[in-house]
């Protein structure tokens, strides 16, 4: 691919095919919206916000590909993004990419793209796989709130992962495509960006 074909690449890769993932966070998010209006909050001062969306690499020479395009830009001042930066997490790659236009959700503006390459001898599905929401909030409290609250089929659940903890819950059980796992929503207790600033220290 030339590139001078990026940007039109881009906007495909974010525009049509994270769609199905993104469009059901917002449908999520508006449903905890309407819920929490009706409740007068779930609970004092609890907001959760989104903070990012991933999407997992099918093989390395993809992230390769990927990560590439994202690091693009031009002389009369275009930019594919406005930060990469890369680390490596539970064996493999993964770059945290800022947008330089944010998609808009209920729950805030997503402004940032994980973006990870496989795990060694691993064959986890591939795609646009979860979207990220963090909370100043305990997260138990939030869980809490959330699960009791919003009533959700399937109901957030706690994940010990080699790096951290979240809590997740599917948000879309069908993805409308044959092999594929549910589209996952991730409740953090901080930004992605504080954690890697935190890293860089």
């Amino acid at each position: 691919m030339r590139k001078e074909d990026t940007p039109s690449f881009l906007a495909h890769f974010l525009g049509v095919r994270a769609a199905p993932l993104i469009q059901s966070f917002r449908d999520w998010g508006e449903r905890m919206d309407h819920l929490n209006a009706a409740n007068h909050g779930l609970g004092a001062g609890l907001d959760p916000v989104a903070d990012h969306f991933s999407y997992k690499c099918r093989e390395v020479r993809e992230y390769d590909e990927l990560r590439s395009r994202f690091e693009e830009h031009s002389d009369d001042g275009w930019r594919a993004s406005r930060f990469v930066y890369q680390s490596i997490i539970s064996g493999r790659r993964v770059a945290v990419i800022g947008l330089v236009d944010p998609i808009v959700t209920p729950l805030g503006d997503l402004r940032v793209l994980e973006l990870a390459e496989p795990k060694p001898m691993s064959a986890a599905p591939d795609g646009f796989d979860h979207v990220e929401i963090s909370t100043r909030q305990k997260l138990e409290f939030m869980v809490h709130c959330i699960n009791d609250t919003i009533g959700m089929k399937s109901p957030l659940v706690k994940k010990g992962r080699p790096h951290h903890t979240t809590w997740d819950a599917v948000i879309m059980p069908d993805r409308r495509r044959k092999g594929r796992q549910p589209f996952i929503l991730r409740l953090n207790d901080a930004p992605l960006v504080e954690k890697i600033g935190r890293e860089m220290l």
